[in-house]
């Protein structure tokens, strides 16, 4: 099994809830919601699969 760990940031959010779709060539799409707070940094951990396993 393929493993990777890509350091993806976002910066100059406004706090709050925000929808996140992770998108990359032979993976299916993941979308999820992040919550964002005013001067902290947030972390996700996504798991995403090939479209063609």
């Amino acid at each position: 099994m393929d493993k990777g760990l890509t350091n993806a940031y976002v910066t100059n959010l406004t706090a709050g809830t925000r929808n996140l779709t992770l998108v990359k060539a032979g993976y299916q799409n993941l979308t999820t919601t992040v919550d964002v707070k005013a001067g902290k940094t947030t972390v996700m951990k996504a798991f995403r699969l090939p479209i063609n396993p």
